[in-house]
């Protein structure tokens, strides 16, 4: 699998861990395959799960051992990079530019129902958590 996959699959890990994504388990992850080729799929099945209560928040793939999808810190994050040997600066500074898209994104007009709202507002605000911690 190319470098750019891993990296793909950390972006799809750092964006279930900002929209509350406690059920992206390795089913969610997928390779498509092209002669002797493969490449990491696109994400799929991304809903942030901590909306429906009766659903756990341990994650399905633990991020760095976390125990919870509420509680993710930098220490998780520390952790992570260690296991998949990737460099913590790199990882960190991805999960912000990461944030920062989704904060702008959930920010900008989006014309959605006013239902929406409580989820958009969660995700800006574990987004906002995630860049402070």
């Amino acid at each position: 699998m190319p470098a750019r996959d891993v990296l793909s699959f950390v972006d799809l890990l750092m964006f279930n861990a900002i929209i509350g994504n406690a059920d992206a388990h390795g089913k969610n992850y997928s390779m498509l395959y092209r002669g002797n080729t493969r490449r990491l799929a696109p994400g799929y099945d991304l809903v942030s799960t901590v909306f429906w209560p009766a659903l756990a928040k341990t994650p399905a793939m633990k991020i760095g051992g976390s125990d919870s999808v509420d509680t993710l810190c930098h220490g998780h994050w520390k952790k992570l990079a260690e296991e998949l040997n990737l460099g913590l600066a790199q990882m960190i500074r991805r999960l912000h530019e990461l944030c920062g898209g989704i904060m702008k994104s959930t920010c900008e007009n989006l014309n959605l129902p006013p239902a929406c709202e409580p989820i958009l507002n969660s995700v800006k605000t574990r987004a906002n958590k995630i860049m402070t911690s």
